[in-house]
């Protein structure tokens, strides 16, 4: 097994392809979804899956990642969260990829016991919270792309043992790797969710210091 340092991990449409970017405009080399054979680590979330030999999940560690995933092992595991609110139409797309969504089930329901029901936002929701759930337990450091940068990057200086500067984080484009979207999601299109799920999106955001719905949609 090669030792590499970091592996980055999230939910799908929450910043994955971001932090490779911005990681490496600090100076290390990490890939984004590609075999880190020459580089200090990966952004993939699809890593974030624990494979059981019969587990019946596949893709195994999402497209093409079982070729090398098993060649690896990471020092510290790095979580990044994005704003709910924002990521909950591109989640709704991403959940539109089979393989991306089944994977994703699958693996909530073997760690957690939980399943995921509703309709597309409801789902959307579930997957987004019980995703967090798992990742959250396990991680080394977490950081919130919008606000966290600069923790971010005392975090991996301390890593590397080296000071990062240099970056204007005020500056950086987070649109990296980002889809073409429709905006559809409004405040309403929340009345219709089942209120146990609310409940717990409205938690996740007090917990994690994002706005809860309420806020999100306050002045609308």
């Amino acid at each position: 097994m090669l030792l590499k340092q970091l592996l980055i991990l999230g939910h799908p449409r929450c910043g994955s392809g971001f932090c490779s970017y911005y990681l490496n405009l600090l100076g290390l080399q990490i890939v984004h979804e590609k075999d880190p054979l020459h580089h200090d680590g990966i952004s993939n979330w699809a890593f974030t899956i624990i494979h059981n030999k019969n587990d019946n999940i596949y893709p195994r560690y999402g497209l093409n990642g079982d070729l090398w995933r098993n060649k690896y092992e990471f020092n510290k595991i790095i979580v990044h969260l994005r704003n709910p609110f924002d990521s909950m139409e591109s989640i709704i797309n991403e959940n539109n990829i089979d393989w991306s969504f089944n994977i994703r089930q699958l693996y909530i329901e073997k760690e957690l016991n939980k399943t995921i029901l509703g309709n597309d936002l409801e789902k959307a929701i579930l997957c987004y919270l019980y995703w967090y759930e798992i990742l959250l337990s396990r991680c080394d450091f977490y950081f919130r792309i919008e606000h966290d940068l600069d923790q971010l990057n005392e975090y991996v200086s301390s890593l590397f043992d080296k000071e990062i500067t240099g970056i204007d984080n005020t500056k950086i484009d987070k649109n990296v790797n980002s889809k073409l979207k429709i905006k559809s999601l409004t405040k309403e299109s929340y009345l219709n969710v089942n209120n146990d799920i609310m409940y717990q999106l409205n938690k996740f955001c007090i917990k994690y210091n994002y706005p809860t719905y309420e806020q999100t949609f306050r002045s609308i």
